[in-house]
């Protein structure tokens, strides 16, 4: 495509947001017909209104979305605003509410008019994107989801200073932040995750990830020590970790099981850092100290 071709189509679709803008009756279409343009309030109050038999719109999804577009975090992606043949909205419940919340921000959208109603149960069907694929595409580098999940645990602990019963979930621009605030800990936990056929439980490689902010050099020997097991005495803390971690079932139970075993990991890296190598017996204190806390503060990106 030239130039010249190209400017034509851009002379086209300012040509029909301009029309649009005059009758908004146009919203009705046969066929579908895709246009690129920057919202106004009375588009917004008609793609708002028109949201008849959608889905019920979750308040506080409204608020994250409103916030975004506060923030100036929105972009144009090819998720477009739909409506039907009948000029009904069948997509954009959640963000026409955020955008009349957020004051009628001037966005830009990808509209979709004349969309067949039948379409309707296949939008948003598809398979949902993980958390270590929205990293992925964020990072533009490939996330695990081990290191997606530990991430989404450290910005919850960075924030309440706990890893169980928070129902605050973090979007992934924060979970984003921490890793890059930590990615040199991460590429250095990557190798070191595995062990025999069992791997660290999130909320244990958030508990790692506090001694990494505080001495990756110790965090890194510790890690290797119970990787590979070799030498290691009876009841040394890398030893208990490495047969917990054998030991382990699936999953970690829950918010209180992570929270457990982020606390048991925490408790075996601070006794190993102190020289305390061997334990007859352990207790898990349910709080950090405060080099801990502040070793934290390292992974604060918000409460996106």
């Amino acid at each position: 495509m030239n130039k010249d071709q190209t400017k034509k189509l851009e002379l086209a679709q300012a040509a029909f947001a301009a029309a649009l803008r005059t009758d908004l009756s146009l919203m009705v279409q046969p066929r579908p017909i895709t246009v690129q343009l920057r919202v106004w309030p009375e588009l917004v109050d008609y793609l708002h209104d028109h949201n008849k038999r959608n889905r019920k719109v979750k308040p506080t999804h409204v608020e994250h979305l409103a916030e975004l577009m506060r923030d100036g975090k929105w972009y144009v992606t090819g998720q477009g605003f739909s409506v039907d043949q009948q000029g009904e909205t069948i997509d954009s419940g959640h963000r026409t509410a955020a955008m009349i919340q957020a004051g009628y921000p001037e966005l830009e959208i990808v509209l979709t008019l004349g969309v067949d109603r039948a379409a309707l149960p296949y939008i948003d069907s598809h398979a949902k994107r993980s958390a270590a694929d929205a990293l992925t595409l964020m990072l533009e580098q490939s996330v695990q989801n081990w290191a997606a999940a530990a991430a989404r645990l450290m910005v919850m602990l960075e924030r309440d200073g706990t890893i169980g019963g928070v129902s605050w979930k973090p979007g992934p621009e924060a979970m984003a932040f921490a890793m890059t605030s930590m990615a040199e800990a991460f590429r250095e936990f990557t190798s070191l995750y595995r062990v025999e056929s069992r791997s660290w439980a999130a909320s244990r490689v958030a508990a790692w990830m506090v001694y990494a902010a505080i001495d990756l050099d110790f965090a890194k020997r510790f890690a290797l020590q119970v990787q590979e097991g070799a030498g290691l005495q009876k009841n040394s803390c890398a030893l208990r970790l490495r047969n917990a971690i054998l030991a382990a079932k699936a999953g970690a139970g829950g918010g209180g099981g992570q929270r457990a075993l982020f606390f048991e990991t925490l408790t075996l890296m601070r006794h190993a850092r102190l020289g305390n190598e061997t334990l007859e017996k352990l207790y898990v204190a349910g709080e950090m100290t405060g080099e801990e806390r502040k070793a934290c503060s390292k992974w604060k990106g918000g409460a996106a």
